[in-house]
């Protein structure tokens, strides 16, 4: 039977995936060369294919292919693991309690860039005009002279990376996240703000008191910084005079009770105007109650 041509140019595909010392150590019959010197055997099942002539530089871009291609799906398998087998992942986070009266931990890197970046683009064909509770039990209107910024709720564990963010929150307060409320994410432009104003729902308040009774007092809230304003968007605790400055991939976690739980005016606090740029940043409240 005819050899098949052998080109310069042209190399069958093995030699191109190993080295000639690794072929050599397949098989010590062979000396490494090309075509015409015992194959490997290695392939020696595979000798219909071993005999399919390729150019170099294909058969080195399918070799370049199949290994990063290996390495794409070693990263994924490494980010989501977590989301799929029910274990909590948590990046290199660096826990700052400011202040224990009241109590306000900022956590540094508590997000990856790719997950403020999956929460924006989650949000960002959605967002509606921020609303503001009323005397009125369960009413929520529109106050622009309250608050003017942009918004939507996701669903609870909408996503796998979604999913994930919750577990670690729920590890963080030691708390099931069936007792967090649907994640709110919002968008202040320039001159956007949120007036002061407090997360807990008052006991003393007639509106309140269905609210309360439903889902329990939220104890927590937990605001997750999606990107850096370029100047002003800061949440400014009035009672204290601490002002958060918002960095992408930081947290702040504060309690709106006390640890009787009473409830904290001392947690009463503001978003400040964006100067310029935008803010984009996350809201997930904890209450007392299981929500689900």
């Amino acid at each position: 039977m005819a050899k098949p041509p052998n080109p310069k140019f042209l190399k069958p595909i093995w030699p191109v995936l190993f080295s000639s010392q690794q072929r050599k150590n397949l098989n010590p019959d062979n000396d490494g060369d090309c075509p015409g010197k015992a194959r490997p055997r290695y392939f020696a099942r595979f000798t219909k294919f071993s005999r399919i002539w390729i150019p170099p530089l294909l058969s080195q871009f399918l070799a370049n292919f199949v290994y990063f291609l290996f390495l794409f799906l070693y990263t994924l398998f490494w980010t989501y693991s977590a989301s799929f087998f029910g274990g909590v992942s948590m990046p290199a986070i660096s826990t700052i309690e400011i202040t224990t009266n009241p109590r306000i931990t900022l956590l540094e890197g508590f997000l990856t860039n790719a997950e403020c970046d999956h929460l924006i683009h989650l949000a960002s064909s959605l967002l509606q005009p921020s609303l503001v509770y009323t005397e009125v039990p369960n009413e929520l209107v529109s106050n622009g002279q309250a608050r003017n910024s942009t918004g939507t709720f996701l669903g609870i564990a909408q996503t796998p990376v979604l999913a994930e963010i919750e577990r670690r929150i729920a590890s963080l307060v030691d708390r099931p996240t069936e007792y967090q409320e649907n994640m709110q994410v919002l968008n202040y432009q320039s001159g956007q703000y949120y007036q002061p104003h407090i997360d807990f729902f008052s006991v003393s308040s007639p509106s309140c008191q269905e609210v309360l009774a439903q889902g329990g007092q939220r104890i927590a809230t937990c605001l997750l910084y999606l990107n850096t304003p370029d100047d002003g968007g800061e949440t400014h605790f009035l009672r204290t005079g601490l002002k958060v400055v918002p960095i992408r991939g930081n947290a702040v976690l504060f309690y709106n009770v006390l640890p009787s739980g009473d409830e904290d005016w001392r947690s009463m606090h503001a978003s400040l105007p964006v100067i310029t740029g935008e803010k984009w940043v996350a809201t997930k409240w904890i209450r007392s109650k299981p929500q689900r």
